[in-house]
């Protein structure tokens, strides 16, 4: 994945409004017979389904403490071999101070940047260890809180765009007396699966019902799905 996106750095990003929010898709044309396809989700407001490989996907939900903080859960679902719950844990954990679960990283040793590594071996300078620190470094080195009015936003950034659109329509729904999107109901609990994602090389002329076919393949192949017949068209329309 790191030599694709570095290879074909200008992908071609379109979304899709879904129940639970957005669908993202992102395609990437390799050669003439062939695309990288990477489909990802965001659910309304502030939770996102992202692809880690062809078996894993991690969700992750932020959640606001106040106007200035946040904080950041991560699901990781496993459609394949059950995961070493012990091992990822460590794994984070050595970025982390507990028992409060703040970064290592910050504003106070500059996220870790090293300006020997970033002109000999990495984009950013920031390591290949902690990817994570790398969203983390964009988020805040903006400051808490960032004038959106002085930003010059690009063709990449139409999702963004979208999203902001969407919220603001939520807010005014709110205030004028309605129910915001993503609201929970317990009545529909059961019958909501999904959304899922997608991570890989597909036919070029083909791609849509690749991508499909592949989710559905995933979750069929799944012991702990096995209850289940056929995976609702939902996730994957």
């Amino acid at each position: 994945m790191t030599r694709i996106m570095r290879e074909f750095a200008q992908p071609d990003i379109s979304f899709e409004t879904k129940p639970w929010g957005m669908q993202l898709t992102a395609l990437r044309p390799m050669i003439d017979a062939l695309t990288h396809v990477r489909v990802t989700n965001a659910i309304f407001p502030a939770t996102f389904v992202i692809p880690l490989s062809e078996t894993m996907t991690i969700t992750q939900m932020h959640a606001p403490v106040d106007d200035e903080n946040t904080y950041w859960y991560t699901f990781f679902t496993s459609f394949a071999e059950p995961l070493d719950k012990e091992a990822m844990r460590a794994q984070r954990q050595q970025f982390i101070s507990l028992p409060d679960y703040i970064p290592k990283a910050g504003r106070h040793n500059r996220w870790g940047f090293n300006a020997d590594e970033q002109m000999t071996s990495t984009y950013l300078g920031m390591g290949e260890e902690d990817i994570n620190v790398h969203d983390q470094w964009a988020v805040e080195s903006m400051g808490a809180i960032q004038d959106r009015t002085r930003e010059h936003l690009a063709t990449s950034d139409k999702v963004i765009m979208a999203n902001r659109r969407v919220l603001l329509k939520a807010i005014e729904t709110v205030q004028n007396g309605g129910v915001a999107p993503g609201v929970a109901d317990a009545a529909n609990a059961a019958a909501m699966t999904g959304p899922d994602t997608v991570d890989g090389i597909a036919p070029a002329g083909e791609w849509s019902n690749w991508w499909q076919d592949t989710a559905q393949a995933k979750r069929k192949g799944a012991a702990w799905l096995c209850a289940t017949t056929d995976a609702p068209e939902s996730i994957a329309s």
